[in-house]
């Protein structure tokens, strides 16, 4: 997001640089220069930022608080290597549901996407398509599932770690309805009828009275 900021603000600055037509040309030159440079470098530094915030109520782009401090003490790089296409769904289920958790929580996580064609249809048996390796630590395990529960119960075994203790946590409730609509009946009904036979016999009642006058004349 923010190269993409950048990107947009330093295309704006040039453009409107090279449109001034008080300067002459190598001075416009060297200023859109100096902005691709500074727009360069400003790309370069928010490639790098992998500060983040879940800010959703569910907290669904997170890992529970006890295992995201688990895995936070954890120094040991990890690399994933995936045998997977990228119009396998299990891919999308894995990336949303573990890879995009782990990059925010752990110090160096490293994917290897390691399938040679998009679909998976043309993959044979023996090139390992639909496995997922995991590597913490000099230990390397292999998993087909893509959840969440059984990853994070893998890469605790290759850490050499316990799992941590569930919190007593209640669950996101949501937005239940928590009233009775005990007036919307009335409005649909009744209410809301009478209102358009009202708004139909205002609209209708000055062509029926120039009808009437019409007729009497």
């Amino acid at each position: 997001m923010l190269v993409l900021l950048a990107l947009g603000a330093g295309g704006l600055a040039i453009a409107s640089v090279w449109l001034e037509q008080g300067r002459a040309t190598s001075s416009r030159v060297a200023r859109a220069a100096a902005i691709m440079v500074v727009v360069a470098v400003t790309c370069a530094l928010s490639a790098r930022i992998r500060a983040s915030r879940d800010v959703s109520e569910d907290r669904r782009n997170s890992f529970p608080p006890a295992d995201e401090a688990t895995l936070r003490a954890i120094d040991s790089p990890l690399r994933v290597v995936v045998y997977l296409s990228a119009e396998d769904p299990r891919l999308t289920d894995l990336e949303r549901g573990v890879l995009a958790k782990l990059r925010r929580v752990m110090p160096s996580v490293e994917v290897v996407y390691a399938a040679q064609s998009r679909s998976g249809l043309f993959e044979r048996p023996n090139e390992h398509y639909g496995e997922v390796y995991y590597e913490l630590g000099g230990h390397r395990a292999m998993l087909r599932s893509t959840t969440e529960p059984i990853v994070l119960e893998t890469l605790y075994q290759l850490a050499g770690r316990q799992p941590p203790t569930a919190a007593a946590t209640v669950p996101y409730p949501g937005y239940p309805l928590a009233a009775r609509p005990r007036i919307a009946p009335w409005l649909f009904f009744v209410v809301w009828p009478v209102a358009l036979v009202v708004s139909w016999w205002l609209i209708t009642r000055p062509k029926i009275s120039r009808l009437r006058a019409f007729g009497e004349s």
